[in-house]
């Protein structure tokens, strides 16, 4: 599901109108929220929960249409779209994932070129074209969106270099792009990213050493990288990425034997 910021919202038309709304389309979003991780595993729980992100899009719509100055609200429609654009991929309407995208792209576009300077509106951004990757059956566009992703998060990155976070977000849609470009037979630049992706996430986990979120992926990084230097012959080096993971993986699990990422991730070692 697409990660939603807190957005503050004061409605600058329709007054209590627009207010209620905002309120009832911000329910339905938590409630369609909900659904979908409760019944993400059944088909109907799915459909709900898009039906509940619909609901909450067509309320942010209406507050749009009164206030269509006001950007607070825009990205909150924005970020509902992308839910339900989310969902569909999920529900494998892949047409319907690319319409909504496209409304999700037109909106954050358009909030970018209006306020260059705001980083929270390229982040979304960021955020709906490294989701966009995963829906398209082209992986030559996937490629093109997670290359778009990526410049985006750099340049987030860029604005506050201490941010192991944005740091993150680089090293994954680096990860992401280094599969397809693996897939499309581009195997130096593969090898390239996935090794690029493991020295950010290694930068990530020296700072924040406590964040077990930030060590799985560095794993998983390790994990991919594995994968294609294997399947590329260079033996002794996927043997070396695959050993730094299964570390990682093991030393997770000393202290945290439940934690579910790697006990998976070691089992498919």
């Amino acid at each position: 599901m697409q990660n939603r910021a807190e957005v503050r919202y004061v409605a600058q038309a329709g007054g209590k109108v627009a207010h209620g709304l905002a309120i009832l389309g911000r329910f339905l979003d938590q409630l369609a929220e909900q659904i979908a991780g409760l019944l993400v595993t059944a088909q109907g729980g799915l459909q709900a929960a898009k039906r509940g992100h619909e609901q909450a899009s067509n309320l942010f719509r209406k507050l749009v249409e009164e206030a269509p100055q006001d950007r607070d609200a825009r990205r909150i429609l924005a970020a509902s779209q992308g839910n339900v654009a989310n969902l569909c991929s999920m529900l494998h309407d892949s047409a319907g994932a690319g319409l909504t995208y496209q409304d999700v792209l037109q909106i954050l576009e358009q909030l970018v070129a209006e306020e260059p300077s705001v980083p929270r509106y390229r982040d979304d951004l960021a955020l709906t074209c490294n989701n966009m990757a995963f829906r398209e059956e082209d992986p030559q566009v996937a490629a093109r969106d997670l290359r778009k992703a990526i410049e985006l998060r750099e340049q987030l990155l860029a604005l506050d270099p201490s941010n192991q976070y944005r740091r993150r977000n680089v090293a994954r849609s680096c990860q992401n792009l280094g599969v397809y470009e693996y897939d499309l037979g581009r195997h130096s630049e593969a090898f390239e990213l996935l090794a690029r992706c493991c020295r950010l996430l290694e930068e990530v986990v020296q700072t924040e050493p406590t964040n077990t979120t930030y060590q799985c992926d560095l794993a998983q990084g390790y994990m991919n990288l594995r994968d294609s230097l294997g399947r590329s012959g260079r033996l002794d080096e996927s043997v070396r990425s695959g050993r730094r993971a299964r570390e990682i993986y093991e030393r997770l699990l000393t202290t945290q034997p439940r934690l579910d990422p790697a006990r998976g991730g070691l089992m498919g070692h």
